[in-house]
């Protein structure tokens, strides 16, 4: 017969602390655009450079970073909400 649950050790790895991934380290520079989406848990915005702005069902826009913008489109499919999430054309017009 099989033990039910965990062992000690898969229950300890499973309490350590997971860095969310989703969440870039690097920050905008000052005065460039920043990703203004909250990132649980501490919420503060993210702060990662702009490249992409979400655009929410009533026209609102969110400056947004591609891990940020991506995990928004997720989250808001899961609650049958549709935004659209367009890509910011590149300085210098390449």
């Amino acid at each position: 017969m099989n033990p039910i649950g965990l062992t000690r050790a898969e229950e300890a790895s499973q309490q350590q602390p997971v860095a969310n991934k989703s969440t870039p380290a690097a920050k905008a520079a000052p005065g460039e655009p920043s990703c203004r989406v909250t990132v649980p848990p501490d919420g503060e915005a993210c702060g990662a450079p702009v490249q992409h702005v979400i655009v929410w069902s009533d026209g609102d826009r969110t400056p947004a970073c591609l891990d940020c913008a991506l995990r928004m489109q997720q989250l808001a499919e899961s609650h049958r909400t549709i935004l659209r999430v367009e890509e910011l054309p590149v300085k210098g017009g390449r």
